[in-house]
């Protein structure tokens, strides 16, 4: 996301192109600085009771030369689903498909009717992203943010995935340009869809950059608290 924010801003700059209006770039659970984020992962096993202070000894010795294996021998030692850890398999994604093949919508996405999308994952993708899976994309995102682009970062705090709110803290906290200092400088307010109602998670609140942790989901967040979405519509202004 960071990439293709960058190639619209970039297209935007070029004589003859059409403009496409940016507003935002929501970051959801995001791979973005890979060996500081998966260096956090026995923290958040620690931290939640999924293995003692002793095992994450043992786990940060044995692979601290090997990180990308580090999450799968956790999830092997605790047992739990890491997508979400209050959850025992990923949600039903028949309602996706459903929208997404719908006429009117792939009318919209200017998609072919004639080939259904049947699944949620593609495996060409997959292997064009291999080589590089691992790169730091965090100067992408302290560029977006120089340049004025809005960044909401989302991270559901039962994901146990590579993608926890704790390695999300770390790469944040690697941010140093304007927007990342105001960031850093917001306190961590309730987030509430009406003022009386229940805590659905908490917000700090930059102004340009901003990060929601969200109560109850995991690292397909919106799936798992769809009130996400009215955060989303607040911040595009739809």
């Amino acid at each position: 996301l960071p990439l293709l924010s960058q190639a619209i801003l970039d297209g935007n700059q070029k004589e003859g192109n059409r403009t496409l209006q940016l507003k935002a770039t929501v970051l959801l659970d995001a791979w973005v600085d890979p060996y500081t984020q998966m260096a956090q992962n026995t923290n958040y096993a620690l931290m939640h009771g999924m293995i003692s202070a002793q095992e994450k000894q043992q786990l940060d010795e044995k692979y601290q030369h090997n990180l990308p294996a580090i999450n799968a021998a956790i999830q092997e030692k605790c047992g739990l689903y890491m997508t979400n850890i209050a959850q025992l398999a990923d949600p039903d994604f028949s309602p996706i498909y459903d929208y997404l093949n719908r006429a009117d919508v792939r009318a919209a996405l200017h998609i072919p009717s004639t080939q259904p999308l049947t699944v949620n994952w593609s495996q060409q993708v997959s292997t064009n992203y291999q080589s590089g899976v691992n790169d730091s994309y965090l100067p992408a995102v302290e560029k977006l943010l120089e340049q004025k682009l809005q960044i909401m970062v989302i991270s559901g705090l039962n994901d146990a995935k590579d993608c926890n709110f704790l390695g999300t803290q770390a790469w944040l906290n690697k941010l140093s340009c304007k927007a990342a200092k105001d960031f850093h400088q917001a306190e961590t307010e309730q987030w509430k869809l009406q003022p009386d109602g229940a805590v659905l998670g908490f917000t700090q609140n930059g102004g340009q950059l901003s990060w929601t942790k969200v109560l109850n989901a995991g690292h397909m967040a919106v799936r798992d608290q769809p009130a996400i979405i009215m955060l989303l519509k607040q911040l595009i202004g739809f």
